[in-house]
């Protein structure tokens, strides 16, 4: 396992978004994953990365309601939207 402390937080949000965007998987994906850990608890230590993950999950289910995607597409859309918003963008990109 590589040792993330001799990476500053930017660089490793570089990696991370790099991993992301180009939709590498694999054990690629995996190190993406760890990294991801890493921030989290690098910029939030007080939670353990749990506060940013509550946030997410919070934003995900409130900006997607149950109508807003309603007859746009196959059985299963919201559910699949707000997954993603929960689990694959960077919050940090939007500031």
């Amino acid at each position: 396992m590589s040792n993330l402390s001799a990476y500053s937080t930017n660089e490793l949000k570089t990696s991370l978004r790099v991993i992301r965007k180009q939709n590498i998987q694999g054990e690629t994906q995996k190190f993406g994953n760890i990294i991801e850990k890493e921030i989290k608890a690098r910029e939030y230590p007080e939670y353990g990365g749990e506060f940013v993950k509550l946030m997410k999950r919070k934003i995900a289910q409130t900006s997607i309601g149950a109508s807003a995607l309603r007859n746009q597409g196959a059985k299963g859309l919201i559910k699949i939207s707000r997954n993603y918003f929960e689990n694959e963008i960077i919050l940090e990109e939007f500031k």
